[in-house]
């Protein structure tokens, strides 16, 4: 029957939504323990977006890395830097335009040679009010979103010494920035 199964299906996404509820809940309340070790940032990104390939199919995006030098290697929690990098590639899927591109960028400080991570959208541009609170917990807009996803992400960087900041403009979509320290070569 069409019914039962429409039934059926409604009740499995919903049950798969509060299970994302739940685990964001749980991340948000717990302590966070890092096992750090030498990482390849670049092989990590790469990593992610297989994890999301096919969310940037669907909307027929483009992904583009760049970077400044081969070896770009932070010293991190893997799967907590993974999480960090999906996080952010999802959001930037949900913002771009159909068709759009997400620009990820890896350079070093000069100066301080910390590793540098730019994640930009080309989507449409968050005014500066809304833009002032996205790392605040529980503040979304979106209609299924827990308002937890980038706060978490903020904690994590956070808890690895790093810093996370946003900008957009209304040519440039949305970018995160952040930095982290960079592995002794």
């Amino acid at each position: 029957n069409e019914s039962i199964r429409k039934r059926a299906l409604l009740a499995s996404d919903e049950a798969e939504r509060v299970k994302h509820l739940m685990e964001e809940i749980l991340l948000y309340a717990k302590p966070l323990r890092l096992e750090s070790k030498r990482l390849d940032l670049k092989e990590l990104i790469n990593y992610s977006m297989a994890l999301v390939k096919s969310d940037f199919d669907q909307k027929n995006l483009h992904f583009e890395l760049l970077s400044s030098d081969n070896n770009i290697f932070v010293i991190a929690d893997r799967e907590k830097l993974i999480q960090v990098v999906l996080n952010l590639l999802q959001n930037a899927i949900q913002a771009s335009e159909q068709g759009g591109t997400v620009v990820v960028i890896l350079s070093r400080d000069p100066v301080s040679g910390w590793i540098l991570m730019e994640i930009n959208n080309h989507g449409e541009m968050i005014p500066a009010e809304l833009l002032r609170k996205v790392f605040e917990p529980f503040y979304t807009t979106r209609a299924h979103g827990t308002g937890l996803g980038l706060n978490i992400v903020k904690r994590i960087v956070e808890a690895h010494g790093g810093e996370i900041n946003a900008s957009s403009g209304e040519d440039s979509g949305t970018t995160f920035k952040l930095s982290l320290p960079s592995a002794a070569e």
